[in-house]
């Protein structure tokens, strides 16, 4: 990364793997540098946004998230706004960028996704038909499934959580691993400490 002093991408792969390691602090650093290179670089943009969520979480990064997802309009950047509203407690505003989102990208499973649990944290019945969407979607895999598990469960619906969990094949421990978080979490009052208990299944890459 640091022999072309003019080309990003050796920063951006870097960048890449030191998030994947769980080193944002490195990650935002490789980010920054290769805007340095290539400052409408949209993945250097992008990333660095993740990753300054990943350092600092909460209200902090969301005007940052916000720019880059009105920038760029793309289903990834409308995933990370969203995630950051909900793990901040503002899940109407995460529910209404995940509807941007999906208004430009309708077929995008993971913004369906990430949709029905943010509604499903609130108690909102009708993520239910939000993640039966989001699995009859193309591209749509494990993790949505597991994600339609937990919305269910969320719901307090646990005996239908578990039947879909066996209609998709998950093991015993995975399902009683989104059993639990879905617990935990209709057990915090607080709606950032609910989205944190449950996390986020399907953010996306």
């Amino acid at each position: 990364a640091s022999q072309d002093a003019g080309d990003p991408a050796p920063l951006l792969r870097l960048a890449a793997l030191q998030g994947e390691a769980g080193d944002w602090g490195g990650a935002a650093e490789s980010y920054r540098a290769a805007l340095a290179r290539a400052p409408n670089n949209a993945e250097a943009r992008q990333g660095a946004a993740e990753a300054a969520a990943r350092v600092a979480p909460g209200p902090a990064a969301i005007p940052f998230l916000r720019a880059e997802a009105e920038r760029a309009g793309t289903p990834r950047a409308w995933r990370a706004l969203g995630v950051s509203l909900d793990l901040s407690g503002r899940p109407a505003e995460a529910q209404a960028a995940y509807l941007r989102g999906l208004g430009a990208s309708p077929g995008d499973p993971d913004l369906r996704s990430n949709l029905a649990l943010s509604l499903a944290l609130t108690g909102a019945p009708e993520a239910v038909a939000e993640a039966t969407a989001a699995m009859a979607a193309p591209g749509a895999g494990a993790r949505h499934s597991a994600n339609a598990v937990l919305v269910l469960a969320l719901l307090g619906r646990e005996g239908q959580a578990r039947a879909a969990a066996r209609s998709a094949g998950l093991d015993a421990g995975d399902t009683a691993d989104l059993l639990e978080r879905a617990r935990r979490a209709r057990a915090t009052r607080d709606p950032a400490g609910r989205a944190a208990a449950v996390g986020q299944v399907s953010a996306g890459g």
